[in-house]
């Protein structure tokens, strides 16, 4: 496994790519999500890692902005769910939830991509048939005339 990016947060809020030695924005570090890309984000003076803070910006970022996918209602129990002292029990159950999700979504899309080569190949197959047809009625014509 590859050692992750470091990504230093300075005192300004700015984020300082160090493999890339420059600065970068949330969308950046959106970027290296998609992309799978390990990465720790850490204050700059302290050392201290801000990762999980950085990634709660990115998604705040993208409700407001991006379309948001969090409903009002899903914040407010999210956010109670720490006073129930069921933290530990709610992360795990959203983790295998988004897991699942994904998973899903990633079989239905292949599923669909199936579908769509079986829909051209038939789609194909029946212009071969149509062509012979017509090229056999053809010379049938031409026998006949």
């Amino acid at each position: 496994m590859t050692e992750p990016r470091i990504i230093k947060k300075y005192p300004n809020r700015r984020l300082y790519d160090t493999v890339l030695s420059r600065y970068i924005t949330l969308g950046d570090v959106r970027t290296l999500v998609h992309q799978h890309l390990p990465f720790r984000v850490v204050e700059q003076r302290t050392g201290s890692d801000l990762t999980r803070s950085v990634m709660l910006q990115v998604i705040a970022e993208q409700e407001q902005h991006g379309g948001a996918i969090l409903s009002e209602d899903f914040l407010a129990q999210l956010i109670r769910s720490y006073d129930a002292g069921s933290a530990d029990l709610t992360s795990s159950y959203l983790e295998q939830a988004l897991r699942l999700y994904v998973e899903q979504h990633k079989s239905t899309a292949q599923s669909l991509d199936d579908t769509g080569r079986l829909a051209v190949g038939n789609h194909e197959r029946w212009q071969q048939v149509q062509e012979q047809i017509y090229r056999t009625l053809q010379t049938a014509a031409a026998t006949v005339g």
